[in-house]
């Protein structure tokens, strides 16, 4: 779905790139709508003629057809720079809603080995949970 071109690896690590051909790729809020501004997180949605039909569970579900009419949402949650490269920060399921607030657990866990403890941050039953395994 996309291509980081190794012209710009060395000043984009982390980055998964461009688009590639017969693809469009952009962000989308928790709402759907599309976002166009650099630097604002939504979910990758990959848009084109090949683009996944859809999950099969059973032989059956192959004869529907393409089932999500060529636009698939990843899951990823990412930004775009000012120069149209996309990096994934996180996955929508790594998100969750604490006393309507959302919190991205991989930020949390980014933020809590920068202050020197070694945790893992997990969704349980709709409830946040930390799991210290060390603190320093």
């Amino acid at each position: 779905m996309s291509v980081l071109p190794w012209k710009l690896v060395h000043n984009n690590w982390g980055s998964i790139g461009l688009a590639i051909p017969g693809v469009s790729l952009y962000l989308i809020n928790e709402n759907g709508e599309k976002l166009s501004a650099c630097g604002i997180e939504g979910e990758i949605v990959c848009e084109g003629k090949n683009v996944s039909l859809g999950y099969a569970y059973s032989y059956k579900d192959l004869a529907l057809g393409d089932v999500n009419n060529g636009i698939w949402e990843t899951g990823d949650i990412a930004v775009v720079n000012e120069n149209g490269l996309f990096s994934i920060i996180g996955r929508k399921k790594r998100i969750i809603k604490l006393y309507g607030n959302r919190v991205n657990l991989d930020e949390m866990e980014t933020y809590l080995k920068g202050k020197g403890f070694s945790v893992v941050c997990v969704e349980k039953k709709k409830n946040c949970v930390l799991y210290f395994l060390t603190a320093q």
